[in-house]
């Protein structure tokens, strides 16, 4: 039985496609073929049992390091303990970005989905944000998107997610990344967590920028793009790796087109509310992130 000894999870929209990329081509490390498996949050749309979630590591060949990039699993309450009754001694790798630019993006990309995703406009889907939170039928019928995407407040509330993972592993076993020194120098992030990780640090990835903010031209084409059905995952798995990630870029290229901006008024008056949490996470990671305060 194989089963992950990491875990990137999360934030949102803070970087963890790129580094789920950059970590796959190391040698030594083997990433799971699904990038978000959210195995260990409350939503079964993709691996509804162990032996599925074992199945996405079936492919290992004996390599040190084993991870998977669930974003979900930094919010959910229940993941840390769920990962450590598995994994006890896991390691651990948050991405975090300023908070009200994460909560847009996260909304900018449930928008993206069609009738999956985000009907509200933004400012809409922040003040239905506690009715949705104690509303059980909310959850319920999201079943095609987990519903704690559309959480946006919420999800960059940071401290008290990275707390219960500091209290679940240790200090020593969670490495926390900021979204925009990993921006700034990603080849050197990736070195950072090669170390933390055990394996060569003088490996160097192919440093690509992955999942970039873009509105989608097609939504079809964005749904075989990132959500392929079984049989043309199947098809994928039989091509060589390159090819398809070619492929891949090729489509998500020519189905973009630019993104809409942050209502620069909403985003002071987000960072205005986060600003407790972000000094106490500060505090807490031992990081200064005045900078994000200054929007």
């Amino acid at each position: 039985m194989t089963l992950p000894n990491f875990f990137i999870v999360g934030a949102a929209k803070s970087g963890t496609t790129s580094l789920y990329h950059y970590l796959d081509q190391h040698p030594d490390i083997f990433m799971s073929r699904v990038k978000e498996p959210h195995y260990f949050v409350d939503w079964d749309k993709y691996v509804k049992n162990l032996e599925g979630y074992e199945a996405l590591f079936a492919a290992w060949n004996g390599e040190r390091a084993v991870g998977e990039a669930s974003t979900g699993y930094l919010y959910d309450s229940s993941s840390p303990a769920r990962i450590k009754e598995l994994v006890p001694h896991a390691k651990i790798i948050i991405l975090l970005r300023n908070p009200a630019e994460m909560a847009f993006t996260l909304w900018r990309h449930m928008r993206r989905l069609g009738k999956r995703g985000e009907h509200k406009t933004f400012r809409a889907a922040l003040k239905a944000e506690n009715a949705r939170l104690g509303d059980h039928e909310f959850k319920a019928k999201n079943q095609d998107s987990w519903h704690g995407n559309f959480y946006y407040y919420s999800r960059a509330l940071y401290y008290s997610q990275v707390k219960r993972y500091y209290d679940a592993f240790g200090r020593n076993n969670v490495h926390v990344i900021i979204f925009e020194e990993f921006v700034g120098n990603p080849l050197e992030k990736c070195r950072e967590v090669f170390r933390y990780l055990g394996v060569d640090e003088s490996f160097m990835p192919s440093i690509d920028r992955f999942n970039v903010g873009r509105e989608v031209r097609h939504r079809g084409l964005h749904k075989i793009i990132h959500n392929p059905t079984p049989f043309q995952a199947k098809i994928a798995a039989a091509l060589p790796k390159k090819m398809v990630e070619g492929a891949r870029k090729l489509m998500v290229k020519l189905n973009s087109k630019p993104a809409p901006l942050i209502d620069k008024d909403l985003e002071r008056e987000l960072i205005g509310k986060y600003q407790p949490d972000i000094k106490k996470l500060s505090a807490l990671i031992g990081r200064d992130l005045s900078h994000w305060l200054a929007g």
